[in-house]
């Protein structure tokens, strides 16, 4: 049987050690963890321009209020100028979306050993945390700006509670897709 590296050895027997780095194969193949790793994964990596659509609609839908005689021409519609933004936006979700689709399949993992814990969604808060922190710091530094670095904590923590309920949402998909699974 091939092996893995992961946290676990299984010995030909069929017995696991901890600690050593590997999995055996036919863990891997266990379909429900794996396809709510891709659901997971799906949502991070669409949200984003769902929102963005849904916002251009709603702005496209509302009266225009004119604030002066003079006309101005769109130059795109909102819904394609939210299209072009979602397509750039995929390319800083790309990274989003591995993690969660990797942590999902190890927590998904874990969930149907029995093993299960909020840890995901305290992760994911975590990396949302992280993620305004680097943003903001390198366009704090950048401008040379020592206010932006000290805005930094409020939008961090402003980003994590963002990343607490994105967790929460991609915990209860998880579980969803998982108990679907055990269904059939």
């Amino acid at each position: 049987m091939l092996d893995f590296p992961s946290r676990h050895s299984c010995q030909g027997n069929g017995a696991c050690l901890r600690g050593a780095g590997f999995v055996r194969l036919a863990d891997m193949r266990k379909p429900a963890p794996l396809a709510a790793a891709v659901v997971n994964g799906a949502v991070v990596l669409l949200l984003p321009t769902f929102v963005l659509l849904l916002f251009a609609v709603i702005r496209a839908n509302l009266p225009v209020r004119y604030t002066s005689g003079a006309v101005h021409a769109r130059a795109v519609s909102p819904i394609v100028s939210a299209i072009q933004a979602s397509i750039d936006g995929i390319f800083l979700t790309i990274p989003l979306a591995s993690i969660a689709a990797w942590r999902t399949w190890v927590h998904a993992t874990r969930w149907q050993n029995q093993k299960r814990t909020w840890r995901g969604v305290a992760e994911a808060g975590a990396v949302g945390a992280l993620f305004v922190m680097v943003r903001l710091a390198s366009a704090a530094w950048a401008a040379g700006s020592i206010v932006g670095f000290l805005a930094i904590p409020v939008y961090a923590a402003i980003g994590g509670l963002v990343g607490l309920v994105v967790g929460l949402l991609l915990h209860l998909t998880a579980v969803a897709v998982l108990k679907m699974a055990s269904l059939s």
